[in-house]
Parts: structure tokens; sequence; C-alpha cells
């Protein structure tokens, strides 16, 4: 069920550069071609799943702090109202909570989108161009900007307050007030970046700060176009979004480095128990070599055999790899080869990081914090 559900509620991965394609470069792919070419990216991604499972699914010093709301939440639901009253209040106030939620959306959604967000700087001096860069959000230091939507505090990269422990919440303030309230003014008033214009942007621009028209850079038959580049000049990109690419890139580095430094002990003893399970060539599931309930629950049922992954990965693997020579997505194979290889190289570090506690989100999120944390939505003059 709840696979069904986050999968429903999640989008795959591959429509942009299908949809891309179609809008702004004029080229169709076909419909036959798109449809196997998202399965097996999300194929694949399964299949990668078996590198970390041996990992990162049995040992329980990894906690999976989500994993475990999903678990309390079924477990309340599970229960009869007869079980015991702790039980029955468990359920008024899970219903009951339930039923405001929905309520509540109504209001900052269509009742009274003000609530998203309550930017004070911006209703005091609404046409001044200072105070609103620095109470707007979404292009501004989004000081003293409040929300009272749950969309805006709960994002992808906050996820939910209420799951991550006390110190991710502590590392992504302090990273927020140094972001927004240090670099981005440091960037607008001081030398921390040479182009002024639309900082917080993800768009590309002239140098004048007018949209960067990108498709005259492609020519029809899909190469680049050197000569309107060269009429139309380099391209610029706001100060947060060059740091961003930084820190995106710069996570990788973060996460071998978390991993070697205070993760060696744990995948040491991991790799204990795979080295004692191959001596037992195989008669004893992973379950076996850890004593937690889960584990010993988990004994009763029979494991996934790997050859299922490995088959998987091969189909996946095959289909790309002829979408791809059948000349559509605008790619080398090599370049799809390399993507393969940088993602089994890292499915390991960052799997482990998230399993604790999500610190990925807390040293990526540096680069994303600005805009969509919940301190900082848009301006609502």
């Amino acid at each position: 069920m709840t696979v069904t559900a986050a999968s429903g509620a999640t989008s795959n991965a591959a429509w942009a550069s299908i949809s891309l394609a179609q809008l702004y470069y004029d080229t169709y792919i076909p419909a036959a071609a798109s449809i196997f070419f998202m399965w097996a990216i999300v194929y694949i991604g399964y299949a990668m799943a078996a590198l970390a499972r041996q990992f990162l699914l049995y040992d329980p010093i990894y906690t999976w702090p989500y994993a475990l709301m999903q678990t309390a939440v079924f477990e309340t639901l599970n229960k009869s109202v007869a079980d015991s009253w702790v039980a029955k209040r468990q359920k008024t106030v899970f219903f009951g909570t339930f039923a405001f939620i929905i309520f509540w959306q109504f209001l900052p959604e269509y009742v009274f989108p003000m609530l998203s967000s309550l930017s004070f700087l911006c209703w005091v001096a609404p046409r001044n161009p200072i105070a609103n860069f620095i109470g707007g959000g979404i292009g501004g230091m989004g000081f003293l900007n409040l929300t009272l939507d749950w969309a805006n505090i709960s994002n992808q990269t906050f996820i939910s307050p209420m799951v991550v422990p006390f110190w991710t919440t502590v590392v992504l303030t302090v990273a927020f007030v140094f972001n927004c309230w240090v670099l981005i003014p440091a960037a607008k008033w001081g030398n921390l970046g040479s182009w002024k214009h639309s900082l917080m942007s993800n768009r590309i621009f002239l140098e004048n700060g007018t949209k960067y028209p990108a498709t005259a850079l492609i020519t029809p038959d899909l190469r680049f176009n050197e000569t309107a580049y060269q009429e139309l000049g380099p391209v610029y990109m706001g100060t947060q979004a060059i740091w961003a690419l930084f820190f995106d890139y710069a996570s990788y580095i973060s996460a071998l480095t978390w991993m070697g430094l205070f993760g060696y002990t744990q995948i040491r003893e991991t790799l204990k128990k795979l080295r004692a399970r191959a001596a037992h060539k195989g008669t004893d599931t992973v379950n076996d070599f850890y004593s937690d309930r889960l584990n010993v629950l988990m004994r009763s049922y029979p494991e996934v055999p790997l050859w299922w992954y490995v088959a998987l990965f091969a189909a996946s693997f095959v289909t790309i790899i002829t979408i791809l020579a059948c000349g559509y997505f605008f790619i080398p194979v090599w370049t799809f080869l390399v993507a393969i290889a940088s993602s089994g190289v890292m499915i390991l570090p960052f799997s482990w990081l998230y399993s604790f506690s999500s610190f990925q989100v807390a040293i990526g999120s540096f680069n994303e914090v600005g805009p969509v944390h919940p301190l900082s939505s848009n301006c609502s003059s």
C-alpha cells in the first residue's frame, strides 16, 4: 500500500527530458520509446537498490525515521477500539488531525492565499525595492517572512519537521540564515558576485538581465550555434544558482568523507556479517545474523533472490541502450554508462547518510534552503 501510494504521489524523473525536447526543441520522441524509457529508469533504480539493501536494510543501527513514522501510523490504524483506551485516543487524534489538515489547506490554497506568505516588510513598504528584497522569499532574503501553509513548511528539502531530528532542523536553520541573510546580501551589495540581476533565479540571462534565448543556440540539426552565441554574448546565471551547482557537486565529496570518518565502523561490521553468510554458502538468510525483533520475525519469510535484481537490471539496461542507440534523447551511449557507474559508486554513501536521519538533506539543502525554507515564501504583494 505504501509503495503504491508513494508511486502515485511522485512523478517519473524522465518526464523532463521528454517534455523539454518537444516543447523547446520541436523534437518528437515516439510514445513507445518514451514509455519504455520511463519504465526502464524506474526499474533500473529498483535493481540498483540491491547494492545497498545488504548494508542498510537489515542492520538495526539504521533507523530510517520516515519508515518508523509510517509503521507507527499503520500500527495505530490496525488496533481495535476495544484493545485499549490508548488505541481509541490515538485514532481520535489521528482522524481529528487529518480532518483539520484537510480543512486548513483550503485556507492558504483557495480562501486566503496570503496565508502562504506573511511578508511584513512587503506590506509596510510595498514599493520600496530594498524592503522587498529584504522581505521577499523568492528572489530576496526572506527576512520576517512567515508562512501558515504546511506545504511551505514541509517541502522537498525540509520534508517534515515532525520527523527529522532536532539537530537536522538546527543545521537547516543555520544554513538558511547564512545563505539568505549573509551570502545573498553580500552578492547584492558587495563583491561576492559580479552580476547583480536575479540573484536567486534558476533561469539563464543576458548581460542586461533579460531572459536568454537558449533555443537560438541550437541549430535545426541540434548542434551548437556558434554564430548566435557570439551575437548574444555569454550566458549569465544568478549567484545563488552558481553556488547551488557547487554545493551539489560538493555533496558527493561530503558523503564520501562523512562515511569514511564516521561510518567505517558500522560498514566494517556489516561486511563481517556478509562474509560470515558467504562462509555458510548462503544457507542462512541475512536476518539470521541479526537478533533484533524485526529480523527475527523476517526469518520466516523467504528472501528475494538476487537473480531477480540482476534480471531486472539487465532488462532495463538493454532497453535504455537500445533507445539511445536509436538516436533518441540526444545523448551518446557512453554517457549512460558513466551515469550507471557513478550511481553504483555513490548509492551506498548517499543511502547510508540518508538512513541516518537525513544528513544528506542537510548538506544538500544549503543551496536550496533560501527559496523553500518555511521562513521564506514569496512576497505577498
